[in-house]
């Protein structure tokens, strides 16, 4: 029975990869995406939804595997507390518009806009931490490769 590749043995295949032609770096693209950029060259390959682009790229090296995956979560968290915001802030605006402000309907007006803001600031939060997981996960991988 043959043995699988190693932890030590991608390594090393990293390891081998000089840092001008495998130096992965995220640049922004239109509309919010991203993209990876590998090398001096500048080879731009997609960063995938929510990240998984990256985590096949850094898939050798398992520190940043694993913040890449951190980052994955985060972003995936966002992603669902974003939508949360926005419904919240919609349904309060719906609720503005349809009633002119009654103040009978006070508690679905304030409560939906609370739910908003709250989605809001995890969105925001989680957001944040997500590209800090991406920003190390590039940061290991890179450090890994010869120089």
């Amino acid at each position: 029975m043959g043995q699988g590749p190693t932890v030590s043995s991608a390594r090393a295949a990293v390891s081998k990869c000089a840092y001008d032609v495998c130096a992965l770096r995220i640049e922004p693209a239109l509309f919010g995406s991203r993209k990876l950029v590998v090398g001096l060259d500048g080879v731009r390959t997609d960063f995938g939804l929510l990240g998984g682009g990256l985590i096949e790229v850094v898939d050798p090296v398992p520190a940043a595997l694993a913040e890449a995956r951190q980052g994955r979560r985060k972003n995936l968290v966002a992603a669902i507390a974003g939508i949360v915001a926005a419904a919240g802030i919609v349904i309060s605006l719906n609720s503005a518009i349809s009633t002119g402000f009654d103040s009978n309907n006070d508690g679905q007006l304030f409560g939906a806009l609370a739910v908003g803001a709250v989605g809001t600031v995890v969105g925001v939060t989680q957001q944040v931490g997500a590209e800090r997981h991406y920003s190390r996960a590039v940061w290991l991988y890179n450090r890994e490769l010869s120089r």
